[in-house]
């Protein structure tokens, strides 16, 4: 597994903790915009896998100009989230096919 990012640990949206990557090459990993995913929240770490009966998708947007960009955005009660990054203020991703580990 390939570390691809290092992103914050402390954004917020509407009262809720939000981990939110933005990567072009995240399509490299088989994510490509509107896969079927799944997310795990784990002790110490957030797991995303591509599953076809997943219920979440991944997002994105078109850049002017440019290639769609995929989005992860992933949103939790904050209390949850500084449990688990135990007030990291950033955290790591890591990357294989269809899965992305995010963790401190």
């Amino acid at each position: 597994m390939k570390q691809i990012a290092e992103i914050k640990a402390t954004a917020m949206n509407r009262q809720r903790a939000r981990t939110w990557l933005e990567k072009d090459f995240l399509v490299d990993f088989g994510f490509a915009r509107h896969a079927p995913i799944s997310i795990e929240f784990g002790d110490d770490a957030i797991v995303v896998t591509l599953d076809s009966e997943g219920p979440r998708k991944v997002a994105g947007r078109d850049r002017a100009g440019k290639k769609q960009v995929q989005i992860l955005d992933i949103c939790e009660p904050a209390a949850d989230r500084d449990k688990r990054w135990k007030g990291a203020q950033r955290v790591r991703v890591f990357a294989e096919i269809g899965r992305i580990v995010i963790k401190p």
